[in-house]
C-alpha cells in the first residue's frame, strides 16, 4: 500500500517539480519533465518505441530509482547541473520492453 501511494503521488512525474500556476510554468514543467525522460533514455539506452508514459511508470514505481529521480528533479529545478547529472548516472536501468 505504501508503494502504491508513493507511485500514485508521483505519476504526474517528479513531485519535486512545482505544480504549474501559469502557461509559462506549465511549459517550464513540461520541458524539465522531457529533459529527464530524454536523459533516462540516453543513460539506459532505451528504444525510441518505448513511450514516455511507460518510462515514467517503470522508473517511478521502482523504489531505488524513485528517490534518485526526485533528487535529479530538485537539482534541475535549482539549476545544479552537476548534482542533476550525478543523480541520473546513479539510476539503475530496469529492463523495459
Amino acid at each position: 500500500m505504501k508503494l502504491t501511494s508513493a507511485a500514485v503521488g508521483s505519476l504526474l512525474l517528479l513531485s519535486a517539480l512545482p505544480v504549474a500556476a501559469s502557461p509559462y510554468q506549465n511549459l517550464e514543467y513540461a520541458l524539465k519533465e522531457q529533459k529527464i525522460i530524454s536523459d533516462l533514455r540516453t543513460h539506459c539506452t532505451l528504444a525510441e518505441n518505448i513511450s514516455d508514459e511507460k518510462i515514467r511508470s517503470v522508473f517511478l514505481n521502482n523504489e531505488s530509482s524513485h528517490d534518485l529521480i526526485l533528487a535529479a528533479a530538485k537539482a534541475l529545478s535549482a539549476g545544479n547541473q552537476q548534482v542533476y547529472a550525478e543523480s541520473v548516472e546513479k539510476i539503475q536501468c530496469p529492463d523495459i520492453k
